[in-house]
């Protein structure tokens, strides 16, 4: 296991156009987020459908880096007007239960906050019990439910969880 403290580089911003705050994705950074999707989800994004998100305005990837330039995390955010949406977020298993996911979030909501955005919504599987606590201490409250969501491996079915980051009253 790696320890992060100070194994980390700040967090980078990949659209498709660099702007002050953020870089052109480049095909490794899509390539490295690709193949963490595909060691974590069985229903991981490919390399493809991660360019092509990305290729839309307002669709942005916030990732982490290890100092030797390997991605140990990423956020996939879908930003209009004063609302977001956090579509994926995935972290390197040798760098899970280290904090690397709430320094990730924390980063992004700041910085989704200082774009005057509102709120910050995802939808999170109802059985995913370490993320609803990440979640939960991050500050976002279930909204809504839609129940029997998703569809386990083995047939049976799991609620979805809408949860909602109030941006405008969180620190």
């Amino acid at each position: 296991m790696q320890n992060a403290v100070g194994q980390v580089s700040d967090l980078i911003w990949l659209n498709n156009q660099t702007t002050q705050n953020n870089r052109t994705a480049s095909a490794n950074h899509i390539h490295q987020i690709a193949h963490l999707e595909r060691v974590l989800f069985d229903d991981a994004w490919t390399a493809l459908s991660i360019e092509h998100w990305l290729s839309f305005t307002g669709h942005l990837a916030a990732v982490r880096l290890s100092l030797d330039g390997q991605l140990i995390g990423y956020a996939l955010i879908s930003q209009v007007f004063d609302s977001a949406d956090l579509l994926r977020v995935g972290i390197a298993p040798d760098y899970q239960r280290q904090g690397i996911a709430q320094q990730l979030l924390t980063t992004v909501t700041a910085q989704l906050k200082q774009q005057s955005v509102e709120r910050l919504l995802l939808e999170v599987r109802e059985d995913n019990t370490a993320a609803r606590a990440l979640y939960g201490k991050l500050g976002f409250q279930q909204i809504h439910i839609r129940k029997n969501y998703y569809k386990n491996t083995d047939g049976s079915r799991c609620d979805a969880l809408i949860l909602q980051l109030d941006l405008t009253t969180c620190r």
